[in-house]
């Protein structure tokens, strides 16, 4: 059985319609945003990008933020110049046709943007996600060379009792 070739896509910005079919990917996917409301205190930090089918149907999503924005700290903190993945999922219905691809080069544009020179992500080493990160060139790094605001931002994201071991840091630089 094969399965069939790629929707009709295009990636834009999230339009305000776009939230129940993101949280729905979001929960699919367990990124971990949880709720509508959970997602709604991340808007104004993060930007986000959807995929969307020619159909309008959401697929996927993006969220990604400037790390000094995130971090809220002063200079020399080490959140210069990274731009940071938030949340990046696909639903499992349209995964393997390059809507991943698709939204992580939105990201990475919107980096160029500000002149960021790597981007940053956590994982909980899941297997896809791995796979994924592998594919476009993300490094890990090892704990004892985290940053201050990197080490934060990691920390804010471990769902409530998981400590940081758990989670890595992939740094993909641009």
């Amino acid at each position: 059985m094969t399965r069939p070739g790629p929707a009709s896509h295009r990636i834009r910005g999230m339009e305000p319609g776009d939230l129940p079919a993101v949280c729905a990917i979001a929960a699919t996917c367990g990124v971990g945003l949880g709720s509508d409301a959970s997602f709604k205190a991340l808007l104004p930090r993060y930007e986000v990008f959807v995929a969307a089918l020619e159909n309008g149907q959401i697929a996927g999503f993006a969220a990604a933020a400037p790390l000094s924005v995130l971090a809220g700290e002063a200079d020399g903190d080490g959140s210069e110049g990274c731009f940071w993945i938030g949340a990046l999922a696909v639903d499992p219905a349209h995964r393997r046709h390059g809507l991943g691809t698709a939204l992580l080069g939105a990201v990475t544009a919107r980096a160029n943007w500000f002149f960021c020179r790597a981007l940053g992500l956590s994982d909980a080493r899941e297997a896809n996600a791995i796979r994924f990160a592998e594919r476009h060139r993300f490094l890990a790094v090892d704990p004892e060379n985290w940053t201050p605001a990197l080490r934060k931002q990691i920390s804010a994201q471990c769902p409530d009792g998981a400590s940081l071991g758990e989670r890595r840091l992939l740094i993909r630089w641009l």
